[in-house]
């Protein structure tokens, strides 16, 4: 009888066997698990980046679209045809610009004239206003 015979007909093979078997089992198992584990931890990673990519696309979105604001051309400036409106003077004009928001500039080149024009009908129309307002103030008394 030779040794392989005498290692095969031995009484504790199957012994040896099965905690092997068994010793293989475990290492792959925990190997699976670790697998596992590293993939979820890789999801979790890919979903943060996936969240932290949408979050900056939202904000280059936003970006983009205040400098799209920022880049359109403004209203130009009415030019004044050099025919007066129906019923409306100058002073009318320079007024009626005035109060819709317009510079003293603005209503200069609008309307062809020069700054100073518009702004001595300005002058002219606050110290009205004035006047009016304290005569008012002085018949309340």
């Amino acid at each position: 009888m030779n040794v392989l015979e005498q290692l095969l007909l031995s009484p504790g093979l199957p012994y040896v066997v099965l905690a092997a078997g068994l010793i293989t089992c475990i290492v792959l198992f925990l190997s699976v698990k670790l697998e596992l584990r590293r993939r979820s931890g890789v999801a979790r990673e890919r979903n943060q980046v996936e969240e932290t990519v949408d979050g900056l696309s939202a904000a280059f979105e936003q970006i983009r679209a205040r400098l799209e604001d920022a880049v359109q051309p403004q209203a130009p400036v009415p030019v004044w045809s050099g025919s007066p409106s129906v019923n409306l003077s100058r002073k009318g004009q320079v007024l009626r610009l005035y109060r819709r928001g317009d510079t003293p500039r603005q209503i200069a080149s609008a309307l062809g004239m020069r700054q100073g024009e518009v702004d001595l009908i300005l002058k002219v129309h606050q110290m009205v206003l004035n006047s009016a307002a304290g005569a008012r103030a002085a018949d309340s008394l």
